[in-house]
């Protein structure tokens, strides 16, 4: 076999035990999320089964984004119907990464009043300035709703190694930020020292001037 085909094949099993490692995580965190939502001391309860997604590169041989949104009922509202979700989305290049100075996979943790389904809604840089996004304290990106605020918080992936880390950085600051009703609290559920954080400097870049982004997203 030649040089380039021992380096081919070495990408290909690299990427296939990347992708079981993403599947191990999945598996752990969405049994994380779905216990700790199931908690009946919550102001809120699940409503209806999970809506997974994913999406591939323009080749359709490689998947860049996955994601997994969890429909809530939040409880004192009245008539049973959906009026959030709680997800996330793991991408791992492409616009779900491309904010400036990173070029990392990340993990998306979001509360949207739309399923992330990665052809019309999703978390995609730069973003979409029609849906009023602000950052609030460099870490949490906010859209303001009628029914309830929506927001999205992002972890470095590769900083997830373990299940006490899925727990402490995704699962207990998402739990937290559902059951907010201010944003009084932000800094303490989400501090400096949050394993993996991703902090921007400022919104340059963040939000796409006119013409700038060609697609929807959130």
């Amino acid at each position: 076999m030649s040089e380039q085909g021992k380096k081919l094949a070495q990408c290909v099993r690299a990427i296939s035990a990347y992708g079981k490692e993403i599947d191990a995580l999945r598996a752990v965190l969405n049994g994380l999320l779905l216990q700790a939502i199931d908690n009946p001391d919550m102001p809120y309860a699940r409503h209806g089964d999970p809506v997974p997604a994913a999406r591939m590169d323009d080749s359709e041989w490689i998947y860049t984004d996955v994601a997994f949104s969890i429909p809530l009922w939040y409880i004192r509202r009245g008539p049973h119907t959906t009026d959030m979700y709680l997800g996330y989305q793991i991408s791992l290049s492409g616009d779900g990464i491309g904010f400036s100075g990173n070029d990392a996979p990340l993990l998306h943790v979001f509360l949207w009043d739309e399923p992330a389904d990665l052809e019309e809604n999703w978390m995609g840089y730069p973003l979409d300035a029609k849906s009023e996004p602000t950052l609030v304290h460099n870490r949490l990106i906010i859209w303001p709703r009628a029914n309830r605020t929506q927001w999205t918080f992002s972890i470095d992936l590769l900083s997830l190694d373990s299940s006490q880390a899925l727990l402490d950085s995704i699962v207990t600051p998402a739990i937290a930020l559902a059951s907010l009703e201010a944003e009084d609290g932000i800094l303490q559920i989400l501090p400096d020292n949050l394993q993996g954080l991703v902090v921007y400097k400022n919104e340059d870049g963040l939000i796409a001037v006119d013409g700038e982004r060609e697609s929807e997203g959130i």
